[in-house]
């Protein structure tokens, strides 16, 4: 990844906060800005309502059904869709919260998480007519829905007495086996908590805007160790140097944008689509000032954006923490290649109270690639809901960021332990689930775990809608691999990209002994499980390693992935050429347990051992020359390249410059800096003088000898 450049300071026009902290302390630039387009309306916050009544009034059924039957069904959008007219990705995002005939709906404030949609008695008739055929097609608060067959059984009212003989009187006949997630999702909440996530498609997060927009409200995660303040001054290695936090890029060339804003931001008057009201909200923070970074908050910043980073490696994608401006994100047309979605990562009370009461994230669906969507180009992540831990706020922004592109949730089914987020099991868990610290592999999922609710494909969704894959870096294959240059120790970063990414490199060694091969992930917030091989000249297997993987928790109480890297020895290997190939593979017998190899994707470093290195032989001397007259003065150098390195790259040259009298004698002698190993001359400004030149060529064991003597040459 690459990392500019910029040291972090207060921004034009921030106002200070009291006294000026100590230097450990770096300011904030106050990034907090308007995106110059028209506000829409704001989303209005229903109230709480008073609880359903329990299931009862059963006539109101018939009635329903009737409306239902003169309605035709459905109608407008959701019709054509239910009568098999595709549409398009617009019209989906668009349709609005359709209800059924005698619907009412009360909204019920959850702790601390986002409104319960419950749904009154009068509905009845008209879903079982509907399940009856074996589909559901819109629940409360979820707009339409895929239609997916139900599993079946027998309705009884909640005395135990069958429902028969009430709806016999019904002017149509309705089968009775019905699916039990309809009565979940008919039922008061004390009845339908986890058996609303029965229903497949349903999710109460989704809401529509005013403007036909649909947004997710996420719940806050589940923590994992100590909170905050046991967190901040945890030592985490920073990926870069601290003041290069706001200058971060993943792939820097990508016009392709996640910008990830830690720095603050202001709302626009009229306020904004979460529900939040005018007016600057403060960035991220650990420490109690918002005017100021800390240096652990900056290596905070890092650790999130790394593992944000990681996430979306496999696309040309860039994550970055500098501020591409306005028109780096915003999208003119579809012509327009240069967008990208602002990431609000703030831990502002404010905006979370405003606009969800208590949620973790809030983002558009499917905005990211789409031109007429400027005014909302922007999500929110509340790091007060994650007590600001590096892990789990990554896999929230990870999280929103993966609805910008059009992913929904990825729930699990069932009466018992059914959800709308699924928590994951063992060490794996779906990025569009339940984002969490204590599960060490968030992985983008295709629904292949048991009773899964979602199987759309999110790493195809993704490279669809804005983020293409990037070009693979690798080989796949011992035909196609290039031979690496010769090293003692040879050491490659790459990407696996998609489950069928494989990457394969190619060593030449000029010795005898021990083979050994590694390759690592990048750790805490990884994705990417390994499995490593070792095939000689010929392609014949000589060792393979793909240990079973696991987690476990470091102080700070995240899960740490184990178990996920490899390491293959080959003993006695012959001089010859060796292939190492690298692949991301799954765990366990998914869908039971483990996962696929589906989202085992992200960055990886491979060693190889070569074979023991020595110094290089001595450089050959070339031809110098005599500056030209009139100019500044000076005598040029040249050399070439050493017979052999010792087994390791040459990592530069010095030059020694030596001025000799009329009788050759050495008066004075200097030495230049270490020149690039590429260098092949150097231009040296000496005084006026008579000089000769020698050459010295370095590689990571130590100083090659002295090159011979150049021919003396004036420097003029």
């Amino acid at each position: 990844m690459d990392a500019q450049h910029e040291q972090p300071g207060r921004h034009p026009g921030h106002p200070a906060s009291g006294s000026e902290r100590d230097q450990s302390r770096t300011q904030r630039p106050d990034r907090r800005q308007d995106l110059h387009v028209p506000a829409p309306a704001v989303v209005p916050r229903r109230g709480p309502g008073r609880p359903a009544e329990p299931f009862a009034h059963l006539h109101d059924a018939e009635e329903a059904v009737g409306a239902a039957d003169r309605d035709g069904g459905l109608g407008g959008e959701a019709g054509r869709q239910e009568r098999g007219r595709p549409l398009d990705r617009d019209q989906q995002r668009r349709i609005p919260d359709h209800r059924l005939p005698g619907d009412r709906l009360e909204d019920r404030q959850g702790q601390g998480g986002p409104d319960r949609h419950v749904a009154r008695p009068a509905r009845l008739g008209a879903l079982v007519r509907l399940a009856a055929a074996g589909r559901v097609v819109q629940v409360p608060g979820g707009g339409v829905q895929r239609h997916r067959r139900l599993p079946r059984i027998r309705l009884f009212q909640a005395r135990g007495v069958p429902l028969s003989a009430t709806l016999s009187a019904m002017k149509s006949r309705i089968v009775l086996s019905v699916s039990l997630a309809v009565v979940a999702a008919l039922l008061p909440t004390q009845f339908a908590g986890a058996e609303r996530a029965a229903l497949p498609g349903h999710d109460d997060t989704l809401r529509t805007s005013p403007d036909g927009f649909r947004y997710y409200v996420d719940p806050a995660p589940e923590l994992s160790g100590p909170e905050q303040a046991d967190r901040v001054a945890r030592p985490v290695a920073a990926a870069a140097p601290l003041n290069q936090t706001f200058r971060l890029h993943s792939l820097a060339s990508s016009p392709r944008k996640l910008y990830l804003d830690f720095n603050g931001y202001t709302i626009p008057s009229g306020g904004d689509w979460s529900g939040a009201a005018a007016g600057p909200v403060s960035g991220f923070n650990l420490e109690g000032s918002a005017s100021t970074f800390t240096a652990a908050e900056l290596t905070r910043i890092q650790e999130i954006w790394r593992i944000v980073a990681e996430k979306y490696a496999p696309f040309n994608l860039d994550v970055t923490t500098q501020d591409p401006g306005t028109a780096g994100l915003q999208r003119a047309s579809a012509s327009d290649n240069a967008f990208g979605v602002r990431m609000i990562v703030t831990s502002d009370p404010r905006p979370r109270s405003q606009g969800c009461g208590g949620c973790a994230g809030q983002a558009y669906l499917g905005v990211f690639d789409d031109p007429n969507a400027n005014h909302i180009r922007h999500a929110w992540v509340y790091a007060s809901a994650t007590s600001g831990i590096g892990v789990a706020t990554a896999n929230v922004i990870a999280h929103e960021a993966g609805h910008t592109f059009g992913l929904h949730h990825d729930g699990k089914s069932g009466l018992i332990g059914g959800t709308d987020y699924y928590g994951g099991h063992e060490n794996w868990i779906p990025i569009m689930g339940l984002s969490t610290n204590g599960v060490a592999l968030a992985q983008f999922s295709r629904g292949e775990y048991a009773n899964a609710t979602n199987t759309e494909d999110d790493l195809a969704i993704i490279a669809a809608h804005g983020a293409p894959y990037r070009a693979d870096d690798y080989p796949n294959t011992p035909g196609t691999a290039s031979t690496l240059p010769t090293d003692s120790v040879y050491r490659r970063t790459g990407i696996i990209r998609s489950a069928g990414d494989v990457d394969v490199f190619k060593v030449n060694r000029a010795c005898t002994g021990t083979l050994t091969a590694t390759a690592r992930p990048i750790g805490l917030g990884g994705a990417l499980d390994i499995d490593l091989k070792v095939y000689g000249a010929a392609a014949n297997l000589l060792g393979s390693n793909n240990p079973p993987s696991s987690q476990h928790l470091n102080s700070a109480g995240d899960a740490v992935p184990d178990g996920v890297g490899a390491t293959v020895t080959v003993s006695g290997a012959a001089a010859g050429a060796y292939y190492v190939r690298v692949d991301g593979v799954g765990n366990g017998t998914p869908p039971a347990n483990g996962y696929t190899d589906y989202g085992s994707v992200g960055q990886y470093t491979v060693t190889i051992s070569g074979c023991p290195a020595s110094r290089p032989t001595a450089a050959g001397i070339g031809t110098a020359s005599s500056g030209k007259r009139g100019g500044a003065k000076n005598a040029i150098a040249r050399w070439k390249a050493p017979a052999r390195t010792g087994g390791s790259p040459i990592t530069g040259y010095k030059v020694i410059a030596y001025q000799v009298n009329a009788k050759g004698k050495i008066v004075k002698t200097r030495v230049s800096g270490l020149r690039k190993p590429s260098t092949r001359s150097y231009t040296w400004a000496l005084p006026g003088g008579r000089y000769k030149f020698r050459v010295v060529a370095y590689n990571r064991v130590g100083a090659a000898p002295y090159s011979r003597y150049s021919r003396i040459v004036l420097s003029r």
